[in-house]
């Protein structure tokens, strides 16, 4: 994943105010959190950094998939396998 500013002119890799500072002298940090955003490959949507889960595993330190995407594979998963879930907490519980 890159983190593309979208700036008046479309995606780029500098914000809005970098790209008017052309000689450095506003000393503008482009890293903020708020700025950098990401497209989630699940729904293809283009979403903030905020809307990820972290994870210290990956490069850049946020999971490959947005909130939303992660929230709804984890439902579906427990959906088709509930039964089994069940019977997985049930034996650790039980001491069984």
């Amino acid at each position: 994943m890159t983190n593309l500013f979208f700036t008046d002119n479309g995606p780029n890799h500098k914000c809005n105010i970098c790209e008017r500072d052309i000689l450095g002298e506003i000393g503008h940090d482009c890293s903020e959190k708020i700025m950098q955003r990401e497209i989630c490959p699940k729904c293809g949507e283009i979403k903030t950094l905020e809307q990820f889960y972290r994870n210290k595993a990956q490069k850049n330190g946020y999971q490959w998939e947005c909130k939303e995407c992660h929230k709804k594979l984890k439902r579906e998963f427990y959906q088709k396998n509930s039964e089994k879930i069940m019977e997985e907490r049930r034996e650790y519980f039980t001491g069984i």
